[in-house]
């Protein structure tokens, strides 16, 4: 509509403990560490039996952000045909993702 300014989404801001978590496991691999997590040659990653609680942790936290963001007013979404912009809707898809590979790396919560 002309004249109506749009809702402009800020872009996503890590919190900074996920980035401390993220940094921490980066110092262990810079320093040598044969426990930590790392990219393998091959291309598939290992996990550390000691992260993975954080890569729960980290999974769920994504998740709840998400849908908080979905929650919040949006004023693309009252214009949205089921009061749901294509930027919400996109944050619950990535929510439910974000869940279903917590649970299928056995997170349990």
């Amino acid at each position: 509509m002309p004249g109506v300014r749009r809702h402009q989404r800020l872009p996503f801001l890590v919190p900074d403990e996920i980035r401390q978590q993220v940094s921490a496991a980066a110092a262990a691999l810079a320093a040598g560490s044969k426990t930590a997590s790392r990219l393998n040659p091959d291309g598939t990653v290992a996990v550390g039996l000691a992260d993975v609680m954080t890569l729960f942790g980290a999974l769920r936290d994504a998740a709840e952000w998400r849908r908080y963001r979905a929650t919040t007013w949006c004023a693309e979404c009252s214009w949205a045909p089921d009061n749901v912009c294509a930027g919400c809707a996109g944050d619950l898809d990535l929510a439910d993702s974000y869940a279903a590979l917590g649970r299928a790396l056995g997170d349990d919560r």
